[in-house]
């Protein structure tokens, strides 16, 4: 029999390791009896039947109406479009079932994310779910896996500053670059910083590649979500600041760029964030 671990992939996918071997077999070499695939596998003859009975149920082997039963595999672009397409009839399923126990949202806590999986998924979620308007500080692989959700957002009339350390061509948005030689080189690691409206947060910090996490949290607390969103403009801000002034920038033209900020972006984060603030103390005074 085959290296479980060659199979690997498509465990993933829902198969045992027996059914992962049996197709592949046929993959290469089909069709065959389900005796010749148990001899070709060195498999016991019953888990072999067995596996081509559940593969064929899947969809994903095709047994002629002879008396030799002879198995063919379907093609893996037709079997994964297969599956794409039962996981999306699931998935609308399952979320219009679970759309039923929406509950509020509202929460103080500060929690952690353990897998870049959720870091990058909640991070969508903020991105797709701003309002007004978003900070990021944001390194290149981070950037790679949200572009398509921050160009979306911005498209739709969402104001977002970005601090980035590559280049990024986002005209719509509000962008500084951070000297690549100043952080990256000497920082073994990427990040990802996101305020959004003023009314929640997330910090991540991840290895080298950006699929590792070393330490990531989420929060909504109104307080900390508003500290969160200031210290994150100023940031951004002190960067614009520095970039100027290494160009060699005037300080009337330092402060028309600063200005240009205040009014965009600055000035939001009380209109964004002044009636949870309120909603927020009334809880803790009670």
């Amino acid at each position: 029999m085959n290296d479980k671990n060659d199979v690997a992939p498509l465990v993933e996918l829902g198969f045992t390791p027996m059914e992962a071997q049996v197709y592949t077999l046929l993959l290469k070499n089909s069709p065959q009896t389900g005796y010749s695939i148990a001899k070709n596998l060195g498999a016991p003859a019953a888990y072999t039947y067995r596996a081509i009975s559940s593969l064929e149920r899947k969809g994903a082997v095709l047994i002629d109406d002879g008396d030799t039963k002879m198995c063919r595999a379907v093609p893996y672009l037709d079997l994964l479009g297969q599956m794409e397409h039962q996981f999306k009839n699931r998935k609308e399923s399952a979320a219009e079932y679970l759309s039923q126990f929406h509950g509020s949202q509202d929460d103080n806590r500060i929690y952690q994310l353990t897998t870049t999986q959720q870091v990058f998924e909640r991070s969508r979620r903020m991105i797709e779910n701003a309002d007004l308007f978003i900070y990021l500080d944001i390194y290149p692989q981070p950037f790679k896996e949200l572009e398509k959700t921050i160009r979306e957002t911005i498209d739709r009339g969402v104001l977002i500053a970005l601090l980035v350390y590559e280049p990024v061509d986002l005209p719509e948005a509000f962008v500084i670059r951070c000297s690549p030689e100043r952080i990256l080189k000497n920082v073994p690691r990427q990040w990802l910083r996101i305020g959004v409206d003023a009314t929640q947060y997330l910090d991540a910090f991840l290895d080298g590649t950006g699929k590792e996490v070393h330490q990531a949290i989420w929060s909504a607390s109104p307080i900390l979500s508003y500290l969160h969103q200031y210290s994150l403009g100023s940031d951004i801000i002190n960067s614009l600041i520095m970039n100027a002034l290494h160009a060699g920038a005037s300080s009337e033209e330092i402060m028309k760029a600063y200005n240009a900020w205040k009014i965009d972006f600055r000035s939001k984060i009380s209109e964004a964030s002044v009636k949870k603030m309120a909603k927020f103390t009334k809880e803790v005074t009670k």
